[in-house]
């Protein structure tokens, strides 16, 4: 017969052994997050697999553009807001037609904010007209987007990055303090494109290409007034950002492996490269130490004669006047940049035009 203390105990524990309750909760909790990993990881591979504007809208119409592009464009720029600051496309075509004396030549910004290496070399890749014999393709090139420390690398990681990119990209993102944008991206999609996923799904939930539109003789719309000048706070922050990344200084790292790619595969599809430095403010100009200098020109020479690209330093092309910040033109510098881009591009079709041969630069 049990005891009337045994009886008590059993009691108090309401008939379950002793430790029994918390270790079935931990292997509960362990499943669920295993079952929300898992599931996080299915959407992020999911993403990868949907349209290219789903996770990078601001690609979409420049996909179009050059999808449905009659004949294809004769130049492509590709790059950051740099250039989409301090390039007028349709005045670009404009000024090329005057100075070549023939039809307006079409041109293709494929410029967007933070394209630098990786994204230039998405762009250039997923475009289907770019590389074409007889093209000439614009591309950024800057000290900073060829280090290891590229501020960019958090925007290819949102918009484009596979899971192999982001395992190889590991190294730069622990480098540039930009791993959490990593484990949001790949580890809480729902979460970080919840937005984006909410559009896609509105919208039908489309995964083929968009038709091309009617081509018209519409003017396009009126661009809104572009702020001047950046307000000084802001500068300082920026120009610190740039310096911070610029200490030891080194040619390398996925953006610099990235855009060499882009620049090889335009090579030998046949077209010329330009690689543009674009302008910067004097006080950004001034973060470059000779060290930093000397290894970045050092590495366009390399790629020059690797490629047989053309180079042109416009860092101190425009005055401060002209500049919005220190990396961006005002609607002055923009005007400016332009002129000085058709001029460029131009050069070579009329050395050639009038029986020159045009001597690498």
């Amino acid at each position: 017969m049990p005891s009337s203390t045994s009886s008590s105990e059993h009691e108090r524990g309401g008939g379950q052994p002793t430790g029994g309750v918390p270790g079935r909760s931990l292997r509960i909790l362990l499943l669920a997050g295993l079952f929300f990993v898992a599931g996080q990881v299915a959407v992020a591979t999911l993403l990868d697999a949907l349209p290219v504007g789903v996770r990078f809208p601001e690609a979409a119409p420049i996909l179009l553009q050059a999808r449905c592009a009659e004949p294809a464009p004769a130049i492509v720029i590709l790059g950051s807001s740099r250039f989409n600051a301090a390039i007028d496309a349709g005045r670009l075509e404009a000024l090329l037609a005057e100075r070549l004396g023939e039809p307006r030549p079409e041109v293709l910004n494929a410029s967007v904010m933070a394209g630098e290496g990786h994204t230039i070399a998405f762009l250039q890749d997923t475009l289907p007209s770019v590389g074409k014999p007889g093209q000439t393709v614009v591309i950024e090139i800057l000290p900073e987007t060829v280090s290891p420390r590229v501020r960019s690398l958090e925007a290819a990681l949102v918009r484009h990055f596979d899971w192999a990119e982001v395992f190889a990209a590991g190294p730069d993102l622990l480098r540039s303090g930009q791993l959490d944008a990593a484990i949001e991206a790949r580890l809480n999609p729902t979460f970080r494109y919840r937005k984006e996923l909410v559009e896609w799904i509105a919208g039908g939930m489309k995964t083929g290409p968009e038709e091309c539109p009617e081509v018209t003789a519409a003017a396009p719309p009126a661009e809104s007034p572009r702020p001047q000048k950046a307000e000084p706070r802001r500068l300082r922050r920026e120009l610190g950002k740039i310096e911070q990344n610029l200490v030891d200084y080194r040619v390398g790292g996925g953006s610099q492996q990235a855009l060499e790619r882009a620049i090889a595969r335009v090579h030998e599809g046949g077209a010329g490269v330009l690689l543009v430095a674009p302008p910067l403010l004097a006080a950004h100009r001034a973060l470059y130490s000779p060290a930093a200098e000397q290894a970045f020109q050092r590495y366009v020479e390399e790629l020059r004669q690797r490629y047989r690209v053309r180079f042109v330093d416009w860092r101190a092309e425009l005055s401060d006047d002209q500049m919005f910040d220190n990396h961006h033109a005002n609607d002055a510098g923009r005007e400016r940049f332009t002129e000085i881009l058709a001029d460029e591009l131009a050069a070579p079709a009329a050395a050639s035009r009038a029986g020159e041969i045009p001597t690498d630069p």
